[in-house]
């Protein structure tokens, strides 16, 4: 089972500091990024309903591999990655905009959540 990250992100919008929760109903994209910056998985978020959005995460180009899965609401980022490099740091990008970093366990997994 992967190891369970939390974090807390706010993100500067028209000189004022938002939460990003308060961003997330209307998320169209979402990022996986390794230490390089290379979009290792990409996914397109759909709406649950208007408050609730799910990406699956497939790999961004043919010679990569990997999962995942989000889901996004105005309370919480939630999510899974699967069969990356092991122990290897990656950086969740929503819309354009670092939401945090998780770290895959020994099997190259991660399991995450944000509550704001």
């Amino acid at each position: 089972m992967g190891k369970r990250s939390h974090w807390l992100v706010v993100t500067a919008f028209m000189g004022m500091i938002v939460p990003l929760s308060a961003q997330l109903p209307q998320a169209s994209v979402v990022e996986v990024r390794d230490a390089q910056g290379q979009v290792v998985l990409r996914g397109q978020f759909d709406a649950f309903d208007e408050d609730e959005r799910y990406a699956a995460l497939g790999p961004a180009d043919l010679n990569l591999k990997g999962s995942g899965e989000i889901e996004v609401d105005a309370r919480q980022i939630e999510g899974e990655l699967r069969h990356l490099a092991p122990r290897a740091t990656f950086t969740i990008v929503i819309d354009g905009r670092d939401v945090g970093a998780v770290t895959t366990d020994s099997d190259g997994d991660a399991d995450f959540d944000v509550e704001s």
